[in-house]
C-alpha cells in the first residue's frame, strides 16, 4: 500500500503496509483490531481490501481531465486477466520498483 499526501508544494509518497491476504492468518492476527475491521468493511471477494480513494480539492480543477488521466493508469481487463504474476511485474509508476505489495 502506498499512501499520497499532498498540499500546495508539499508531496509525500510513503509505502504504508502491505494488503491483508485472505489465507495469511499470521498476518490478520498481528494486525490490530482497527486494522482488521477496516480491511473487513472494504472487503471483496476478487479484490480482497484492495482500493483506491483520493479526494481532490481546489479551484478550477477540470474533473474529466483529472477523472480520464487516473482511468488511463488503471490495469486494462486484458492486464487484469493475466493475473498477479503478470501484473505485479509492471514497474510502479510512483515508487519505480516491481513486485507485490
Amino acid at each position: 500500500m502506498v499512501t499520497w499526501r499532498s498540499a500546495g508544494a508539499h508531496l509525500e509518497l510513503r509505502e504504508a503496509d502491505r494488503w491483508l491476504e485472505p489465507a495469511d492468518t499470521r498476518a490478520w492476527q498481528a494486525a490490530s483490531p482497527q486494522r482488521r475491521a477496516l480491511a473487513s468493511w472494504f472487503w471483496d471477494d476478487y479484490y480482497g481490501e484492495r482500493r483506491n480513494e483520493i479526494t481532490l480539492t481546489g479551484i478550477s480543477l477540470d474533473g474529466p481531465a483529472i477523472r480520464s488521466a487516473l482511468d488511463a493508469a488503471l490495469l486494462t481487463d486484458a492486464d487484469l486477466s493475466l493475473g498477479q504474476e503478470s501484473w505485479t511485474t509492471v514497474p510502479d509508476p510512483l515508487l519505480g520498483s516491481t513486485g507485490t505489495r
